[in-house]
């Protein structure tokens, strides 16, 4: 992505989320997105949640390290982040580069070594690979994977939230048929590139559901009851999940908690909070043990659950205006200024870290003014000089850094754009 279609991109995104900003004050009582807070103190929410963006579709890699989730700028795309060993932190996410594929992408899936992405565009599925260099942003050979609709015509392809069992012999899905009735589908296998339609497991209106990745466990939210988390569960992949419903999790009343992902290994869930309105959508996270078994779970009685919840007091709106929390979730930004110029630069932290001579970096360099510039990387040595300089091509993505013929120690790395640096980040190099 070039500076040209970036500042497109920006220009485009930024006419659409007044447009969109502009129908939610005619529409709803509860006033425009970008005044409108999650209220919740039992989640963590994600540092680059943006009002209006709609960060949906989380998928956490199995030991809660890497997050791909769907953020909409001028359309629907995916971003990546990895987490900061050293300070827990997320790094400044980024596109994914995915060869020949420029349509907007709902939902992702990842194999469990990472290395075989699958998403939906439309009410298509694709599958493709990592590059050569193993970039977690960059992959190819995209394919599209048929869907055959043995049973019900009327059933369209999956719309989004993809997840497989281990050897992706087993796929589930949510969809729309042509009534636009949303509910979650199992598809089988038949092909190296073929899934068949094996019919509808919701149980409640509007279910999101996820297989756990040994496929003993569904989990799933809904409609009827946004605040929980359910499952069902069974003793092996070739058995059919019984109709016995588990309650999991219960959130606070005045959440609505949908699209929500496990890093399993991790002990961690990812989770959208989300409002009627498409655009409100922000991630969460919160540590949760796993247990895929029956005996952790209690089964889930309806009508006393019901009954049990229309004696409480629950708060009307899943967003409150006004929040009653002392410090209420706003996107984090650091500004840098220059006379009248003013850009923002993002760095996520290097890796490997200690590296030999080769190492990465996320970064996202934005500004309010148009030039041809492009951002500069400068690596720093103890003493201040300056060893190495790389002109970047784009104003988001990874940046490789290769430094020959420098001694073993500390550096530092900083982004110039415009006359602007960025804060400066450590490598050290072990040669």
């Amino acid at each position: 992505m070039k500076i040209s279609s970036t500042v497109l991109v920006c220009l485009i995104s930024s006419v659409l989320t007044l447009s969109a900003q502009n129908q939610n004050n005619n529409s709803s009582s509860l006033g425009d997105c970008e005044n409108l807070i999650f209220n919740t103190v039992e989640l963590s929410p994600f540092e680059f949640n943006e009002r209006c963006k709609t960060e949906s579709y989380p998928f956490i890699s199995n030991d809660g390290q890497h997050l791909f989730y769907t953020n909409n700028q001028s359309y629907d795309w995916l971003f990546y982040c990895q987490k900061e060993q050293s300070t827990g932190k997320w790094t400044v996410p980024v596109p994914l580069s995915i060869a020949g594929f420029k349509e907007p992408i709902r939902s992702c899936w990842l194999s469990k070594e990472m290395d075989e992405l699958y998403f939906v565009s439309g009410s298509k599925l694709y599958k493709c690979v990592q590059t050569e260099e193993k970039s977690k942003t960059k992959w190819t050979d995209v394919e599209e994977i048929q869907i055959v609709n043995t049973i019900d015509n009327s059933i369209s392809g999956p719309l989004s939230y993809l997840s497989f069992n281990s050897d992706k012999s087993i796929m589930y899905a949510y969809v729309n048929n042509r009534e636009e009735h949303s509910n979650m589908c199992k598809y089988v296998k038949t092909g190296d590139n073929t899934y068949a339609f094996n019919g509808s497991v919701s149980v409640y209106k509007r279910e999101m559901g996820m297989l756990s990745m040994d496929g003993l466990t569904y989990y799933f939210t809904d409609d009827d009851f946004p605040y929980v988390l359910f499952c069902k569960v069974r003793n092996d992949v070739k058995e059919e999940f019984g109709a016995t419903v588990y309650k999991v999790k219960e959130f606070e009343r005045h959440l609505r908690v949908t699209q929500l992902r496990m890093a399993e290994s991790a002990d961690k869930m990812v989770m959208v909070l989300s409002d009627i309105f498409w655009n409100r959508n922000d991630i969460f996270f919160m540590d949760f043990q796993m247990k895929d078994s029956s005996t952790q779970y209690g089964i889930f009685d309806e009508r006393a659950f019901r009954a049990s919840f229309n004696q409480g007091t629950v708060m009307p709106n899943t967003l409150i205006q006004k929040p009653t929390i002392a410090n209420p979730v706003l996107k984090k930004e650091v500004i840098n200024t220059k006379g009248a110029e003013m850009c923002k630069i993002e760095l996520g932290q290097a890796f490997p870290n200690p590296a030999k001579n080769v190492f990465y970096f996320y970064y996202s360099v934005s500004s309010e003014n148009y030039t041809e510039e492009m951002p500069v990387v400068k690596v720093l040595d103890n003493a201040g000089r300056v060893v190495y300089t790389l002109q970047l091509d784009d104003l988001r993505g990874e940046a490789k850094v290769l430094l020959e013929d420098v001694p073993s120690g500390s550096y530092m790395i900083r982004i110039e754009y415009k006359g602007v640096s960025s804060d400066q980040i450590r490598i050290t190099i072990t040669q």
